[in-house]
């Protein structure tokens, strides 16, 4: 399954384009442009949880976060502990290993500092992974979730994005840097917004300028393959889903519940 935002939140499984509207969180407030909302797994408690991370702001930086957690099995929201250590950048979280994750930026003072804060949905408690270590010039990271690996692209202002991966979880320094993205021109933000998929040969399905290109790390060019009837804008938070035959309405989780 995977969630939709159009004013409010949907669970829609694109397999049997079933789906269902979430019932209002509680919070009576307007959507925010800092709010940001994720979606998973609960294995441990065979569980679809959404988690929604609502903002608000005052002066400076800084901000109040109310955290609210919606479960399938009881249709109902509530509310957990906050987030204290900033700001989401990207609205939607990645979701891996048990996990949702969001990159963080703390400003408490005149710069930012980014870390990665993820939501355990089985204990619902956080954790957090700093980024890898990506010298002078940079000014964006980009979350992606490639062949069971959390990885990074790090935007950087002298026309290059370098592509970072987790390969070994529990180091000092779990990052390893891929390759790196050579640009042709002056670099905006939002210009990398997505790594999409790869493919077994390890070429790139990403979003490149608001269209859709493939990149190959081996010789470092792009191609710009046809779709048809598909829009990349929409696709700005796109995210893959794993098919499955569960009803967004519980009604599967129900029947395995009483076996």
């Amino acid at each position: 399954m995977s969630l939709l935002r159009f004013g409010a939140l949907y669970l829609l499984n694109p397999s049997t384009k079933k789906s269902k509207r979430l019932p209002d969180s509680g919070v009576k407030r307007g959507w925010h442009p800092q709010d940001a909302y994720g979606f998973g797994f609960d294995e441990s408690n065979d569980d679809y949880k959404v988690v929604l991370i609502l903002y608000d702001r005052g002066g400076g930086f800084s901000a109040d976060s109310n955290v609210m957690v919606y479960t399938l099995r009881t249709d109902s929201w509530r509310k957990i502990g906050g987030l204290s250590c900033g700001i989401p950048f990207g609205v939607l979280g990645k979701f891996l290993n048990g996990s949702i994750h969001w990159v963080v930026c703390d400003k408490s003072g005149s710069s930012c500092s980014y870390v990665i804060v993820s939501i355990d949905l089985e204990k619902e408690a956080y954790g957090e992974v700093l980024p890898p270590t990506y010298g002078d010039g940079f000014f964006n990271l980009e979350l992606y979730v490639l062949k069971g690996s959390l990885g990074v692209l790090c935007r950087c202002r002298e026309n290059y994005t370098d592509v970072w991966i987790i390969k070994e979880y529990g180091k000092i320094d779990p990052w390893t840097k891929l390759f790196t993205l050579q640009e042709v021109a002056e670099p905006r933000f939002g210009q990398f917004s997505t790594t999409v998929c790869t493919s077994n040969n390890g070429e790139l399905l990403i979003l490149y300028r608001l269209r859709f290109s493939i990149y190959s790390p081996k010789n470092g060019t792009f191609r710009n393959p046809i779709f048809h009837n598909v829009d990349p804008w929409p696709c700005l938070q796109m995210c893959t889903y794993v098919e499955s035959l569960v009803s967004p309405n519980a009604d599967n989780l129900v029947q395995r519940q009483h076996q």
